[in-house]
């Protein structure tokens, strides 16, 4: 049986884009030890997916890399794969004693990777599943996967029912944005709101501190806020 290291560490809709490339590196080490390494906002995230040893490092500080490579040192694993890829994560694969590197660059420290350097050439998805491939991997599929909750699952039949959206055809749509970057906002999910409502969709804002203001204004036009009502695994359910 082999060590496995796949490393996530963020964001948010990088991390779900990711989960059916965890399900199939795991799927293809079904008889091996499969941990994660991600960072603390995303490990409740894993917390009910089986066969998935989840450990979280903090993304910033100065021991953040010590830290992290001092913890799979210790662990001794395989076969690591970095599907992040971005500067810290190389530091950290090529500091992690791991022989076996799987990686996004053609270029130390890794072992195994597409023949191509990634210059944005295709979606972020693809690229990952071109990894995948360079490992003799089967891609993965393009829909998102994360484990059934039943305490969320609960929580969020009980709320769709009291506000009368239960068994409703509904669209989550998340038109906020970091503050730090306010120009990644599109400016037409009012737009979109209404058009999906008038083909019976039913529309719920989602989001949290960052998006009240916004998922506040567009209610009024279509839709219900539902800022900060769900977690993101009562979000899974939904």
């Amino acid at each position: 049986m082999s060590r496995v290291l796949i490393i996530k560490l963020g964001a948010l809709g990088d991390v779900i884009m990711a989960t059916p490339i965890i399900k199939q590196i795991q799927h293809h080490h079904d008889r091996d030890e499969l941990s994660l390494l991600t960072t603390p906002p995303f490990i409740n995230l894993f917390k009910n997916w089986k066969g998935l040893n989840v450990i979280a490092f903090p993304r910033q500080g100065l021991l953040s890399i010590p830290h992290s490579v001092s913890w799979i040192r210790q662990q001794k694993f395989d076969v690591l794969y970095d599907i992040q890829s971005n500067d810290r994560t190389s530091i950290i694969s090529a500091l992690s004693g791991i022989r076996k590197r799987v990686g996004n660059h053609p270029r130390f420290p890794y072992h195994i990777h597409p023949p191509e350097p990634y210059v944005g050439q295709c979606h972020a998805f693809e690229r990952l599943n071109q990894i995948l491939l360079g490992a003799n991997i089967t891609p993965a599929p393009q829909t998102p996967w994360l484990p059934k909750n039943k305490q969320g699952e609960s929580f969020v039949k009980s709320w769709l029912k009291e506000k009368g959206l239960f068994n409703q055809q509904l669209v989550l749509l998340h038109a906020g944005s970091s503050k730090k970057h306010p120009d990644k906002r599109w400016p037409c999910f009012g737009e979109l709101a209404k058009v999906l409502e008038k083909k019976s969709y039913k529309v719920l804002w989602i989001g949290g501190d960052d998006d009240l203001e916004i998922n506040c204004k567009l209610a009024t036009q279509a839709g219900f806020d539902a800022s900060k009502i769900f977690d993101i695994l009562q979000l899974i359910e939904l």
